[in-house]
């Protein structure tokens, strides 16, 4: 496939984003804030302020355009890990202005590298201006999100990102940065509509993924204790979309399956409660910087093996859906017990992403420091940290007008490169925040995959 050789314009970024994102030490020692300090973030979300309204849930009307009724359908995108506010994410912008969401949701880490907020204006201090509100600035939609460990890293562990999406405290840099402030109920929350056939619930699973809480810091001090208020709060809401016959998407930042395997978290309760409801059709994860989809069968067999479920009527699939704009994460893994489905960007692809982001990374000072050496001889996705539009992915939902013979669909959609979005023979300078790009039709239907 030729390439097309537009000058596509990046803004000017901060001196801590771009390439080597993650080897640069303020953000390395940042964002490795959970290695310094106790999880007690099952406490900690219920100090920040109280849910509004109580029974956290909100009718998907309230995120549409006023006039635009639920019933005459709408569409919206689900992305994670999006905030470094650097080339990558910015990447996905032409993509997210072509399919004009009626509103977007963020599973988690959109303020990298530690959620923090700085009141002069400074992006290198400031990870929500740089990773949230330059980058989707005049959208003129409604944002929701979920918290990742990341936003629980910052100084008041987790009170910014409330404050941010959950309060008018900040609303004032919403209408500066040309966004729709709709408040969220608090970190975690339900989406809703009588007329609508699916239900949307994110949860907030803290910043280690300890729900079931304990994990001390080093045995010291107290065990935190699990988090019985969000899971009986959520056995209401799947108990009344059973019975009303909805079809429930669940929405959390870290996953319980990825790479094939159980993942080490905390969170047995929660994997038995999505068993016990055959409403729940689909679970959809970020944190892991990649696409993966397991199917119902699979994810039947985790529930069996991991955790002695029953699984007779429930049909569901897990996704990991992290490729919304930082460093990718390698997938050339061999997976043990649960055979993935679909991965993007695959194995080769991934071969092809650390070459061209190696080559960049050796060009940088960072790469070349002892610590840089040190990180990447550990973790050798750093080594691919170059900064680029490539190989990034989003779920596209379509919520179709009532009496549609599909109600709804959920669709991957997979970014091999940025460049192929634009027609071969295209040319000439390219503002990657131009609200109506110039896209290539057959290139855009390229990055839309089967349906989940």
């Amino acid at each position: 496939m030729e390439v097309s050789v537009v000058d596509i314009r990046f803004p000017e970024f901060a001196k801590d984003r771009g390439i080597g994102f993650w080897l640069r030490p303020r953000n390395l020692i940042a964002s490795r804030n959970d290695l310094l300090r106790s999880d007690n973030s099952n406490s900690w979300r219920y100090t920040f302020g109280p849910a509004s309204p109580p029974d956290r849930s909100v009718p998907f009307s309230r995120l549409l355009e006023p006039g635009h009724s639920a019933s005459e359908g709408f569409c919206f995108i689900i992305i994670a890990d999006t905030g470094e506010g650097d080339r990558s994410q910015y990447g996905l912008l032409p993509l997210l202005y072509h399919f004009r969401p009626k509103f977007m949701i963020i599973i988690g880490d959109l303020a990298n590298p530690a959620g923090r907020i700085d009141g002069s204006g400074d992006r290198n201090k400031d990870d929500y201006l740089a990773g949230f509100f330059e980058p989707y600035r005049n959208f003129d939609i409604p944002i929701w999100s979920l918290p990742g460990n990341h936003e629980y890293y910052a100084r008041g562990q987790g009170q910014e990102y409330f404050d941010t999406f959950c309060t008018r405290k900040y609303a004032n840099r919403w209408s500066d940065y040309g966004l729709r402030l709709v408040p969220q109920p608090g970190t975690y929350w339900e989406l809703k509509e009588p007329d609508s056939p699916v239900v949307v619930i994110g949860l907030d699973t803290g910043k280690k993924g300890n729900l079931d809480g304990g994990r001390r810091f080093l045995n010291i001090g107290t065990e935190m204790p699990a988090d019985q208020k969000q899971y009986r709060w959520l056995e209401e809401r799947l108990n009344l979309a059973d019975h009303d016959g909805k079809d429930v998407i669940v929405l959390f930042h870290i996953p319980v399956l990825n790479k094939g395997k159980k993942d080490g978290k905390r969170m047995n309760t929660l994997c038995r409660i999505l068993a016990s409801h055959p409403c729940v059709k689909k679970v959809v994860c970020g944190h892991e910087h990649s696409f993966q989809e397991y199917s119902a069968e699979t994810v039947q067999r985790f529930f069996e093996i991991e955790f002695g479920c029953s699984t007779s009527g429930i049909e569901q699939k897990h996704i990991v859906n992290g490729g919304g704009g930082s460093a990718l994460h390698s997938t050339d893994f061999k997976p043990r017990r649960y055979q993935v489905s679909r991965l993007f960007p695959d194995a080769d692809q991934w071969k092809v992403y650390m070459k061209e982001g190696g080559a960049i990374m050796q060009g940088s000072w960072l790469a070349k420091t002892l610590l840089g050496k040190l990180v990447m001889s550990v973790n050798r996705a750093y080594k691919g940290d170059g900064d680029m539009p490539l190989y990034l992915s989003f779920l596209l939902v379509n919520v179709h007008e009532k009496g549609a013979e599909h109600p709804y669909t959920v669709t991957p959609v997979w970014m091999e490169n940025l460049y192929k979005l634009y027609h071969p023979q295209s040319t000439g300078v390219v503002e990657i925040m131009d609200k109506n790009p110039n896209l290539y039709d057959l290139e855009v239907e390229r990055c839309l995959k089967d349906n989940l």
